[in-house]
């Protein structure tokens, strides 16, 4: 039965469902490959999206409901979008994993424009997450340490030999146990106006908060052409 409901290539399930699981979200099957092999198969399940799901602050609803990515991400979750009903949800939370690059970020506003659009009482209710990767490896002897920024690596002093993981898809099992560890950062999304204007400004089909956006950001006299 799920196997006719569900693209099991793409989402490996939770085995125990309900308000404690939790559903990462991430770029495709290289990305969550290692994450799958290692997380709690009890608490967690992995969504793995196929490239951008469609902009729901910027297109039609049907071409939204047509889009077959957020087809299975309303699946997966349990989400009614004509009957929101927290008992009836799948997973109590929804966690974006994305690469620390823009790409990344664009995908994590794409996600955050779908629930605002369709489920904003998902986002009052403080259930999306984001589960950060580690961005840094250093490696003495047999021992390894993980650092989620530049700032922890220099704080630390840790000696040895440095890795940058440019993203999910180059990590090997024991990368990613350590974002299922106590080293964990599962950090919860707070949900206001301000960041639902943001977020409608940056993500809407008005072209004007887009471009006050970038040239209140950026001194375009110090660019040379």
């Amino acid at each position: 039965a799920k196997k006719g409901v569900f693209d099991v290539d793409k989402l490996a399930d939770a085995e125990n469902l309900g308000d404690n699981a939790v559903l990462l979200l991430v770029e495709g099957k290289s990305a969550g490959g290692a994450m799958q092999r290692v997380r709690d198969p009890k608490k967690y399940g992995i969504l793995k999206l196929r490239g951008k799901i469609i902009n729901a602050l910027s297109n039609d609803f049907e071409d939204v409901m047509r889009n077959e990515e957020v087809k299975l991400f309303l699946k997966a979750t349990g989400l009614n979008i004509s009957n929101y009903r927290e008992s009836k949800l799948r997973y109590g939370k929804v966690a974006i994993c994305v690469d620390a690059d823009d790409d990344g970020m664009h995908i994590a506003c794409l996600i955050m424009a779908l629930l605002y659009k369709f489920a904003p009482e998902f986002l009052k209710e403080g259930r999306l997450y984001w589960l950060h990767a580690p961005l840094f490896k250093v490696t003495s002897g047999k021992t390894a340490q993980y650092f989620y920024t530049e700032e922890q690596v220099r704080q630390s002093k840790a000696k040895g030999t440095q890795q940058r993981f440019k993203g999910l898809g180059e990590m090997k099992d024991e990368d990613a146990r350590c974002m299922f560890d106590n080293n964990q950062w599962l950090e919860q999304l707070t949900w206001d106006d301000s960041v639902a204007e943001l977020l409608e400004g940056l993500m809407g089909d008005d072209s004007q908060p887009k471009k006050d956006f970038v040239f209140s950001r950026i001194n375009f006299e110090n660019i040379e052409v």
